[in-house]
């Protein structure tokens, strides 16, 4: 079996958070919106392993981060004045 790799990103609001996952051997794409962090990390749970979630460091992330922590699941919360841009390389 070849090893395999899922990549999670999560837009976080106060009211709903936007989720976006693909599976890099399969190609598979999947997308989903949820009202809650619960619900966010559920998902995160059924999605294929190894999986890499991140989402934007914001005010809004801490309860799905801290709900995704205790569920065993890593999410990164990623600076943007942290985050390389091509246009700016280029």
């Amino acid at each position: 079996m070849t090893a395999t790799m899922t990549f999670a990103g999560l837009d976080v609001h106060a009211r709903s958070t936007h989720a976006t996952a693909i599976d890099v051997q399969t190609g598979e794409l999947r997308r989903a919106r949820f009202g809650g962090c619960e619900e966010a990390v559920a998902w995160l749970g059924e999605l294929p392993r190894p999986l890499r979630a991140c989402y934007e460091a914001g005010p809004t992330g801490f309860a799905l981060y801290r709900a995704a922590e205790a569920a065993g699941l890593r999410v990164d919360v990623i600076a943007p004045s942290r985050t390389p841009s091509c246009w700016r390389a280029c």
